[in-house]
């Protein structure tokens, strides 16, 4: 009986090499899709989003904005797959690139939050002093 399954058979350069071409192609025409996504966003949602733009780096940036829009236009459970499927064909690339959005973040959620609060009080608070109050 055998334990190990039998070695896998390496690759010859120019097979190796033709993958990496196709691999960088498909990236490539894959955030060309995102940006091209972005680009046909209304002005005042893009304007919404560029607050965010300096939290994330530009193709994780563009996932976040599909992410975003998705979320608010899923009905039921906010699930990465559900989501994705709401969307369909306008989130280009493996869907497990949308999960590693998550579980591989470089970007940070108090940056993110700090955005979202600068944002939030620049145009939906009315000017002048803003007063916290301990609930109770």
């Amino acid at each position: 009986m055998r334990l190990s399954s039998p070695p896998r058979r390496r690759l010859s350069k120019d097979k190796r090499r033709a993958l990496r071409v196709r691999q960088a192609r498909k990236a490539r025409e894959t955030r060309l899709h995102l940006q091209r996504h972005y680009a046909n966003l209304p002005t005042q949602a893009r304007s919404f989003f560029e607050s965010f733009s300096s939290v994330f780096r530009r193709p994780t940036f563009l996932r976040f904005a599909i992410l975003l829009l998705a979320t608010v236009l899923t009905v039921g459970s906010h699930t990465i797959a559900n989501v994705l499927r709401t969307v369909g064909l306008l989130a280009p690339g493996d869907p497990s690139s949308y999960h590693r959005f998550f579980s591989c973040r470089r970007w940070s959620l108090l940056g993110l939050g700090r955005r979202l609060a600068g944002w939030m009080l620049a145009y939906l608070v009315p000017a002048g002093p803003v007063y916290l109050q301990r609930p109770g």
